[in-house]
C-alpha cells in the first residue's frame, strides 16, 4: 500500500513538472515581439534612421530579438561579443519582448528606449547616459504622446545632421501639426527649426533646404522652405500613396506603395522637379537606404527577385550586388550591415564579400 502511494506521489509530481514544462514552452514559443521603431522605420530615403544595427568606432551594435532570455542590444567587436542592454519583457496579458532601435551619430551610439523621455547614448565605460531631452513644449503647443511615453516623432539624419519631426497638438487650431527640430551639439537639445503649421506626409533635407509633401483631396504637393522660412510650392505629385522622398540635383525620388498599405512600400520613382518626366526605378522592394551618391534597394523573403541592388544617382545605372534578402540596414565606410532571418551579416562594397557576424 505504501509503495502504491509512493508511485502515486511520483506520478503526481511528474505530472506537475510536465505541465509546468509545457506552460514554459508555450510562453517561450508564443511570444509577441515588439520592435519599437520610428514611423519612418527603414522605409525613409535618408542617410540614417533608427534601425536594429549601428556601427560606432569599429564596434557593431545589434538589437537582437530571439527569446525572453537572450534578446537585447549586443556589442560585437573583433575580440568579444556581449549584451550591453537586456530587452524589456512584459508577461501580461501577453509575453512581449521589446528591443530598442539604434542609430549612429557623430561616432556615438543612440538608443531610443520605449517609455523614456529622452534619447540615450552608450559611453566607453559601459554606462548609459542621456543624449538629449525632448525639450519641445513651447508657447501654445503641447506634446502628443503615442502611449509609450514618447513623442509621436521621427528621427533622421540628413547631411550629417540630426533632425526630429514631431507630431504635436496645436491648442489654437485644435488640430495636430508637424514641427521640425534640429539637434544642437552644444546645448544637447533639439531646437525648433520649422513649424509646418499642419500635418505633413513626409520631408527631406538637401543642402540645408527643407522639402516636404502635403496631401489635399487625394493630391500630393511638393514644397520647399525658402530663406524667409516660408513655403514655396514646387509641383503636384501624382501618386496613389507617398511614403518618403529624397531630393538630389533637379530630381525628386519618391517612395510609393502599390496597395494603400503602409507596410507595402514597393515602388521607387525618379521625377524631374522642373518637368513632367517620371520613371519607375524599382518595383517590388521593401527597403531603401540612401548612401553617398546611391540608393540601395533591399528585398525580403516575400519577394521573388531577392537581393540587394544599388542605383547610382549620378549615372542612373542599377546593379545587383548581393543575393541576400535583407531587413534593418546600416551602412558605414562602404560596408553594408544587414539582418537576414535574425542573423547579422556584413557586405563589403569593395571586396564584394559577405560574412555572417552574429547568429
Amino acid at each position: 500500500m505504501k509503495i502504491k502511494k509512493r508511485y502515486l506521489k511520483l506520478f503526481v509530481f511528474l505530472g506537475v513538472v510536465f505541465a509546468v514544462a509545457i506552460l514554459i514552452c508555450c510562453i517561450l514559443f508564443n511570444l509577441t515581439y515588439n520592435v519599437y521603431v520610428s514611423s519612418y522605420g527603414m522605409s525613409s530615403i535618408s542617410e540614417g534612421c533608427l534601425s536594429d544595427v549601428a556601427v560606432v568606432d569599429g564596434k557593431i551594435y545589434y538589437s537582437y530579438y530571439g527569446n525572453v532570455f537572450n534578446s537585447g542590444v549586443y556589442e560585437i567587436s573583433d575580440n568579444n561579443t556581449k549584451r550591453i542592454l537586456p530587452a524589456e519583457v512584459d508577461f501580461f496579458p501577453n509575453v512581449i519582448v521589446t528591443v530598442p532601435p539604434l542609430m549612429t551619430y557623430h561616432n556615438k551610439l543612440i538608443i531610443d528606449i520605449p517609455g523614456n523621455e529622452h534619447l540615450l547614448t552608450y559611453t566607453e565605460n559601459g554606462t548609459l547616459k542621456t543624449f538629449s531631452d525632448f525639450n519641445m513644449e513651447l508657447d501654445t503647443y503641447s506634446e502628443t504622446m503615442d502611449g509609450t511615453g514618447h513623442f509621436n516623432s521621427e528621427i533622421n539624419l540628413f547631411d550629417d545632421k540630426l533632425y526630429l519631426l514631431s507630431l504635436e497638438f496645436d491648442n489654437t487650431q485644435s488640430d495636430d501639426i508637424n514641427r521640425l527640430y534640429a539637434y544642437d551639439d552644444h546645448s544637447n537639445q533639439f531646437n525648433l527649426l520649422h513649424d509646418f503649421k499642419s500635418e505633413i506626409v513626409t520631408y527631406c533635407i538637401e543642402k540645408n533646404d527643407i522639402y516636404y509633401v502635403t496631401k489635399n483631396d487625394n493630391e500630393y504637393h511638393l514644397y520647399r522652405v525658402n530663406k524667409n522660412n516660408e513655403p514655396v510650392f514646387i509641383k503636384t505629385l501624382y501618386y496613389k500613396n507617398i511614403n518618403s522622398i529624397y531630393v538630389f540635383d533637379k530630381y525628386v525620388y519618391v517612395l510609393s506603395d502599390k496597395t494603400n498599405d503602409v507596410n507595402s512600400r514597393n515602388n521607387f520613382y525618379i521625377e524631374s522637379i522642373n518637368s513632367d518626366y517620371r520613371k519607375l526605378i524599382f518595383s517590388g522592394y521593401q527597403l531603401y537606404v540612401q548612401y553617398d551618391d546611391g540608393i540601395f534597394a533591399f528585398t525580403d523573403a516575400s519577394e521573388k527577385s531577392n537581393g540587394i541592388y544599388l542605383y547610382s544617382l549620378k549615372t542612373a545605372v542599377t546593379e545587383k550586388i548581393s543575393d541576400y534578402q535583407a531587413s534593418q540596414v546600416s551602412i558605414c565606410d562602404n560596408i553594408i550591415y544587414f539582418v537576414s532571418d535574425h542573423a547579422l551579416y556584413c557586405y563589403n562594397c569593395e571586396s564584394k564579400n559577405t560574412n555572417m557576424i552574429f547568429n
